[in-house]
């Protein structure tokens, strides 16, 4: 994504979560269920952590996605000896996995809606509408998903299917 405050282009993902956590502390006045911070100062480098592995998880999970749509496999003699896509979404799997040993009972940070749990929560709204992958079963990550997809924020920002549909067509 690309934040335009219509003075500037803020991009990567990274700096655009930044951004947006900065602009919610200057104007939330009350305490609010999402966390004014994308780190807590007690656990900033688990954290960090978890939010890099997520949004690599992200993009592993997107090239996975873009390389089947376009068609793009393994030619002639693959001398890699596996396809990318499905190391990618293997990555995705193990990570998943070890989301969710990481995970507590509501969320990456108890009491609060995290960065974390948003990140979280899109990508796997995203891969819904993409071309669902195999993420149930892991009851923490089901949590925190179920606990944000009805919020208006996401709802409103909800990914159109892919492929569009008829109906989405002009």
């Amino acid at each position: 994504p690309v934040l335009d405050d219509g003075k500037d282009y803020h991009f990567p993902t990274r700096i655009v979560l930044a951004r947006i956590v900065t602009e919610a502390q200057r104007i939330h006045r009350q305490p609010a269920p999402l966390a004014l911070k994308l780190f807590r100062p007690d656990s900033q480098y688990e954290d960090e952590q978890l939010l890099a592995v997520t949004l690599a998880m992200g993009d592993m999970l997107a090239a996975s996605k873009y390389q089947h749509w376009a068609g793009l496999g393994p030619v002639e003699r693959n001398v890699l000896g596996f396809n990318p896509a499905d190391r990618n979404m293997e990555r995705v799997f193990r990570t998943l996995d070890w989301l969710e040993r990481r995970a507590g009972a509501n969320g990456f940070w108890p009491n609060e809606i995290s960065i974390q749990d948003v990140v979280l929560a899109c990508l796997i709204l995203w891969s819904e509408s993409r071309g669902a992958i195999e993420w149930r079963g892991r009851p923490k990550l089901e949590s925190i998903v179920a606990r944000l997809k009805d919020r208006a924020s996401f709802v409103a920002t909800a990914p159109l299917p892919w492929p569009p549909t008829q109906a989405d067509q002009p």
